[in-house]
């Protein structure tokens, strides 16, 4: 049993974010992952409980603003008010950052055992930016070095509907199990009614969706500043007619301020989560 007190500052941060990391990984492959002891190479072993089965885990950290890892370290204190930046785009600002993070780590085989957990530590994209991205960041960025980590690469970062924000990860790479679309995490009171994203962005999972029996065609929210970006909402046929007015003013509304022309962070992707009547 690891006592987190004892643990220096940069192994309590490795020693939390395997295990936000194995709670989401044990859930998509049903398997009973426990720490058991922290290292240097690799920064985390683990151990099932129920095949003894070994993964080890070297974790990095990706930043999104300046300082934001030094924080977790309790290295420098984040004034209550910080100045805004320009709005960017996901290429922009995680790819620069990512290879600086990732420039050592993809030197060496870590061994057929060991994943890659790279955790995104500001809560500014989410991992349908990452599954959007993902063949320019292989193609780009990896370039065959994936494979060093026989356990694949993963990245721990946020799922955000339109009600909840929790922990996610997306897998870039895994040489052993093709990365599905996993559907939305739903409470017992929420039902999946449809999927969102912006005109500019089409995803994978909306195409998908948007393509079976009995969703409704495609409606399309023109931005409220005569911009050219507009969101996107797939309804199920059955969705009642208030409901879909509350989506759509919800996203009309919100375009006000998180449209990509400027005015926000373009990250209104994702389920559109509503309550069971």
């Amino acid at each position: 049993m690891i006592d987190p007190t004892t643990l220096s500052a940069k192994q309590q941060i490795e020693y939390a974010s395997a295990m936000l990391f194995l709670r989401c990984y044990n859930s998509i492959r049903d398997t009973q992952f426990e720490v058991v002891s922290l290292g240097d190479t690799p920064d985390v072993c683990c151990k099932d409980a129920s095949t003894n089965e070994r993964l080890e885990l070297e974790v990095t950290l990706l930043e999104d603003r300046s300082d934001d890892i030094k924080y977790l370290l309790g290295k420098v204190i984040i004034p209550d008010e910080i100045s805004p930046s320009r709005v960017i785009d996901f290429v922009e600002d995680v790819i620069p950052r990512l290879i600086e993070r990732l420039k050592d780590k993809l030197l060496s085989s870590y061994g057929a055992n060991t994943a890659l957990l790279i955790r995104q530590v500001s809560p500014l994209w989410t991992s349908i930016d990452w599954r959007s991205n993902t063949q320019k960041i292989v193609s780009e960025i990896f370039t065959g070095k994936e494979a060093n980590y026989g356990k694949g690469v993963w990245i721990l970062c946020n799922s955000i509907t339109t009600n909840t924000v929790s922990d996610d990860v997306f897998c870039l790479f895994d040489p052993n199990h093709p990365q599905p679309i996993m559907p939305p995490k739903l409470e017992a009171n929420e039902r999946l009614a449809g999927k969102v994203t912006w005109e500019t962005n089409i995803l994978d999972d909306l195409r998908a969706f948007a393509s079976r029996d009995d969703v409704d065609p495609i409606v399309r929210i023109p931005s409220p500043h005569g911009c050219e970006f507009a969101i996107l909402i797939a309804f199920l046929h059955d969705e009642p007619e208030n409901e879909r007015k509350k989506a759509i003013e919800f996203y009309r509304t919100q375009m006000t301020f998180f449209c990509p022309c400027g005015r926000g962070a373009a990250r209104l992707v994702g389920n559109w989560i509503a309550q069971k009547p």
